[in-house]
């Protein structure tokens, strides 16, 4: 049986009545309640560490530790120092970016992101230049030259840089238009005609294509046969007429005869039939 004090109490004192329970503490260490018992003294943490709580037990001190090696930890007689790492090949993850005067000097190679590192990488640029790939793993970027207005950007293949274009293209076009070279290098759009049956024919400035009908005297070769319409005749002479026939795509070409007391005179674009008595 427990020594009964002056007062009434246990030796060591109950937690009930204002004690911890225990006759000795640990030193340096903390004091874990445990409901109306005894308290748990813990073990004193090392340089560094701090104390963890969990859930349904004493809490426990623990050393800090950076699950992607990105924070280094720096731990000292009642002092726990954080540092961000600088940014490697090894070492992955979000880490200390410039501040604005450390991107203004870039003297701080420390960093993450700074102007010397950057520009290693991004190498010199071209303002509105394109920034393209330098091929292969950890290749550094290079920038292409700014092209001319209206130029367009095209792929130089599997083993050469795209390019721009020497050649302009239309920056807008509408629904219906055709895009044609107005001069060397140059693409410019044609726009629709909106009168019905038009063609397209070099008739435009310097035989540029333009919308037209076509010239029945100048945009048509061959001979329309007859059944097509056409009479399948090119040539006629002096009194000649056209007769039709059953045998073929073209009508005859003929002259009338003349019959008993019957004289025919042909002429140019003319033919005289008179009787002879």
């Amino acid at each position: 049986m427990a020594t009964i004090n002056s007062w009434g109490s246990q030796i060591p004192v109950e937690v009930a009545k204002g004690g911890t329970g225990v006759e000795t503490l640990l030193i340096h260490g903390l004091v874990a309640g445990n409901t109306v018992g005894a308290v748990t003294s813990l073990t004193a943490g090392t340089n560094g560490q701090i104390c963890l709580g969990s859930t349904g037990a004493d809490p426990v001190f623990a050393t800090i530790t950076s699950s992607d090696s990105t924070i280094a930890f720096t731990a000292g007689a009642g002092s726990l120092s954080f540092q961000a790492r600088a940014g490697t090949e090894d070492v992955t993850g979000i880490v200390e970016f410039g501040t604005a005067a450390e991107t203004t000097t870039g003297t701080s190679t420390a960093l993450a992101v700074h102007p010397a590192g950057l520009n290693t990488k991004l190498g010199a640029q071209t303002q509105y230049g394109v920034v393209i790939g330098g091929g292969g793993a950890g290749s550094n970027l290079q920038a292409l030259a700014a092209g001319t207005a209206t130029q367009l950007l095209q792929s130089g293949g599997a083993a050469a840089n795209p390019a721009y274009s020497t050649f302009t293209f239309p920056t807008t076009t509408a629904q219906g238009d055709l895009l044609f070279s107005s001069a060397a290098n140059t693409v410019i759009a044609l726009a629709k005609s909106t009168d019905a049956t038009r063609y397209l024919g070099n008739i435009g400035a310097d035989n540029s294509p333009a919308w037209s009908q076509i010239a029945l005297s100048t945009g048509v070769t061959g001979t329309l046969p007859v059944a097509n319409g056409g009479s399948g005749q090119t040539t006629y002479t002096d009194g000649q007429i056209l007769i039709g026939n059953t045998s073929g795509n073209t009508l005859a070409k003929a002259t009338l005869s003349a019959g008993a007391g019957i004289g025919i005179t042909n002429g140019n674009g003319t033919i005289t039939i008179a009787a002879t008595h």
